[in-house]
């Protein structure tokens, strides 16, 4: 569990989520995301609350929180998607890279 003092909660990221991370677009730059993921999770920001777009019966809300990453000298605003369960369970989802632009 990360705590995110952004939402005031704990954020599960299991060992499911570390796979399905993984396994969802695996490359270099995924695989030290999910090094610093602990980090990022617990400094990200609340950008948005949404609801869930696929309406599953069991996903109360979905979080959109930012975080700024650096990964081989080249920086990103990371969307992080963390997902509240109808039973307060919340859980990391996936993640969106946008790369900045300084100029």
């Amino acid at each position: 569990m990360i705590f995110n003092k952004s939402i005031n909660a704990n954020v599960a990221f299991d060992k499911a989520g570390i796979k399905h991370a993984i396994c969802a677009r695996m490359s270099p730059r995924k695989i030290a995301f999910i090094y610093d993921v602990s980090n990022l999770l617990g400094s990200a920001v609340l950008f948005d609350i949404q609801e869930d777009k696929i309406k599953r019966p069991d996903i109360k809300e979905v979080y959109k929180l930012v975080s700024n990453w650096n990964y081989q000298g080249d920086k990103f605003i990371v969307h992080i998607f963390v997902r509240l369960k109808i039973d307060g369970h919340i859980y990391y989802d996936h993640e969106v890279f946008k790369e900045k632009n300084l100029g």
